[in-house]
């Protein structure tokens, strides 16, 4: 376990301390939340045998049941026939015979940002039927852990609380805007990431970076970063085809330049493109020409944020698309120093190998590096953060769109450290 000492020193607040006793009572509810997109649940059933389950999950979008294993007792898996039902979400399971004393893994995939929603599971046996799980009461047991714990009065408590309750809950992206939002205390912030990783999220397979939670290219295989560095080179590829500004941007860029491996506490890599004003004069108009052209490709765009979107071909991993627009000979991308950089210093960019994948990196990279990072940017720092001045930008915004202080809704607030 995290010891707040560790993290934040005596620094750390007595409101701060005052919800370890809720942090400790997420222990046991790992079920309740997936992992970056995927989860697993592990249900041990003894009782009657079962001749078949039916599995629900018809209130979460985008659910996919991508696998149940059957074992029983002996260690063997028992054959199992997995059809759709009528009901969309919902599964039947015919079992080759009937078992008692079983270990069902029931793995499922979720849309990006969507927090889980009804699963329940029930075993069929020859004359009736019983319930095994149901994610409903389990939620209803989290709320009694929930309603026992301390009240607090200081508006840093009640944030914590709050995120705590959507982190158990797997409602991720809400949890991760409220901490950066209500959570003035980078020290906190700091100690709590730490804290709830060790209590609650490591058993889901994930850890909080500052993306929020998520897995971090440390904890996932050689095949798989090799696989999404693949991904993003194609997905530059098409974005050729719009433009040919197209590069590797931020801490992508690090990753090819400096470690020549992707960064082990980061999660995403980010790609940018850049805009003449006459092919897109707004930071909305270079994005709906972005969305667009990929569309049409098959590939899918979501998000809504400041100035870039999420893109992806189906069932791949996200990578980041930000847009610039040139003015004159000069470019910048948010978050990054408003003044931007000279044309010939990003593009036409460079050809460069990362995890034995070509990709394009900036033409001037270590140039492009230390003006983003500063002159430091060789020496890895944890602390670092970007400047995140969207009023800096709002000029390069439609008229009426949003152009002042915080990052659009679901936007980052904090990026990767280099």
């Amino acid at each position: 376990m995290t010891d707040p000492a560790d993290a934040a020193g005596a620094t750390l607040p007595g409101w701060a301390r005052a919800v370890e006793p809720l942090l400790a009572g997420t222990a046991g509810f790992a079920d309740l939340g997936p992992g970056e997109g995927r989860g697993s649940l592990l249900i041990e059933a003894a009782g009657p045998r079962i001749h078949g389950l039916e599995v629900e999950a018809d209130e979460t979008p985008g659910f996919e049941l991508e696998r149940l294993t059957v074992t029983g007792a002996d260690g063997a898996e028992i054959p199992a026939n997995i059809a759709a039902a009528p009901r969309p979400g919902t599964w039947g399971v015919t079992l080759a015979k009937p078992v008692s004393d079983v270990a069902i893994v029931i793995a499922y995939r979720l849309e990006e940002s969507h927090p889980l929603g009804r699963l329940r599971v029930t075993a069929r046996g020859r004359w009736r039927s019983r319930l095994l799980y149901d994610r409903r009461e389990r939620l209803a047991a989290w709320g009694r852990v929930l309603a026992r714990g301390p009240r607090h009065d200081h508006p840093g408590s009640l944030a914590l609380s709050r995120v705590i309750d959507l982190t158990a809950r797997g409602d991720y992206v809400r949890a991760h805007r409220m901490l950066a939002r209500d959570v003035e205390d980078a020290n906190v912030r700091a100690w709590f990431r730490d804290a709830i990783t060790d209590r609650l999220l490591r058993d889901r397979g994930i850890e909080w970076t500052t993306h929020g939670p998520s897995r971090p290219f440390r904890l996932w295989a050689a095949e798989e970063r090799k696989a999404y560095v693949a991904a993003s080179a194609a997905i530059a590829t098409e974005l050729a085809g719009l433009t040919p500004n197209v590069s590797l941007g931020f801490g992508s860029v690090l990753a090819a330049v400096r470690d020549h491996a992707l960064i082990p506490h980061d999660d995403d890599i980010d790609l940018i493109v850049g805009f003449e004003p006459d092919e897109a004069p707004t930071i909305e108009a270079a994005l709906a020409r972005l969305t667009d052209h990929l569309r049409a490709r098959g590939l899918e765009v979501s998000g809504d944020f400041l100035v870039h979107r999420h893109v992806r071909r189906p069932g791949e991993r996200r990578v980041d698309v930000f847009v610039g627009i040139f003015e004159g000979n000069r470019i910048a991308w948010y978050p990054g120093p408003r003044e931007g950089l000279p044309r010939e210093v990003v593009f036409p960019a460079a050809a460069a190998e990362l995890l034995g994948v070509e990709v394009r990196i900036p033409r001037e990279a270590e140039r492009y590096l230390e003006h983003v990072y500063g002159p430091g940017w060789s020496v890895p720092d944890p602390n670092f953060n970007h400047r995140w001045n969207a009023t800096a930008f709002a000029d390069l915004r439609a008229k009426g769109d949003q152009a002042a202080g915080a990052p659009a809704a679901g936007s980052h607030v904090e990026r990767a450290a280099p």
